[in-house]
């Protein structure tokens, strides 16, 4: 997946969900508009072509920062192995970021729907790693040549779960549970 940020006014809202997953969970109460997620191939080799576009069943995600919310039981600290192909060894959870859910994408008047609607990512920050690599990447919006430079985030499968009002917990204007760092 390429993370694309989303230009313009973006409104911080108010919402009641509840979010779980491996890790253990949230209630968002506030969030905004951020970015979208595109799948995409990629390729190692530098000198060759790029990567031909993913043929995948994976969505397109709509991404939203979160404001404010609780987490169920707090994550940060929490340290996690993580291997694949640039790097393996362990990170710390530092603290939730973002819900990405699956979204609906026209680009050049070509839709691509969403095919698994109860699948969101909940995102966290890690502990910063740097590493340098150079990819190519290949996505529906077009090609480029990158260079990684830290691993920072990670995204995890999540349901989510609208909450009625009296479920949610009560809306205040304090900043204790604010989730921006």
């Amino acid at each position: 997946m390429e993370r694309y940020k989303l230009l313009g006014e973006k409104s911080a809202f108010k919402t009641h969900l509840k979010v779980t997953h491996p890790l253990g969970g949230m209630i968002i109460t506030k969030m905004k508009p951020e970015g979208i997620l595109v799948p995409t191939a990629k390729g190692l080799d530098l000198n060759g072509p790029p990567p031909d576009l993913p043929v995948t069943d994976v969505d397109h995600f709509q991404c939203y920062q979160l404001v404010k919310g609780k987490e169920m039981p707090p994550t940060k600290g929490v340290t996690l192995h993580l291997k694949d192909q640039f790097l393996d060894r362990g990170f710390t959870i530092r603290a939730p970021v973002r819900l990405c859910a699956p979204v609906e994408k026209i680009h050049d008047g070509v839709t691509t729907p969403i095919q698994h609607p109860e699948k969101h990512l909940m995102c966290y920050k890690l502990g910063l790693v740097s590493h340098k690599v150079g990819v190519r990447l290949t996505n529906q919006l077009g090609s480029e040549e990158k260079r990684t430079e830290k691993a920072d985030e990670l995204c995890v499968p999540s349901k989510i779960e609208r909450l009625s009002d009296g479920e949610a917990p009560p809306d205040d204007d304090d900043d204790d549970d604010d989730n921006e760092d």
